[in-house]
């Protein structure tokens, strides 16, 4: 079984977005896809620096190919009661739909290489 590395970090904006980059084209596909299906904006980055290096983290795993998403304030904001530390402890419906596409794509993907 070969595990894809995903890394997930904060971003800038307002707007709530969802940026995916990384070199596991498939998986960030499919990523994309199914935050789409489920009410997300979730777009390809397109500035090419989002886990395209071969250095980045992301891609570090025994694959060499990652995901990364990048969250905007926009979206965190709609995922935590606050962005400070503390308040990132007490999630909302947003949050737990969002970990939901993940986690199904995610699992869905290992299931196929099993």
């Amino acid at each position: 079984m070969s595990w894809t590395l995903t890394a997930i970090h904060g971003a800038d904006g307002d707007d709530e977005i969802v940026f995916i980059g990384g070199l596991n084209e498939k998986l960030k596909n499919r990523i994309i896809e199914k935050l789409k299906e489920d009410g997300f904006d979730a777009q390809e980055d397109t500035t090419n620096h989002l886990g395209q290096d071969n250095k980045n983290i992301c891609n570090k795993g025994v694959l060499k190919e990652g995901l990364q998403l990048e969250i905007s304030n926009g979206l965190r904001k709609k995922m935590f009661r606050g962005l400070k530390r503390n308040d990132r402890k007490f999630t909302t419906e947003v949050f737990d739909k969002f970990k939901k596409s993940i986690r199904s794509v995610l699992c869905e993907d290992e299931v196929k290489e099993t």
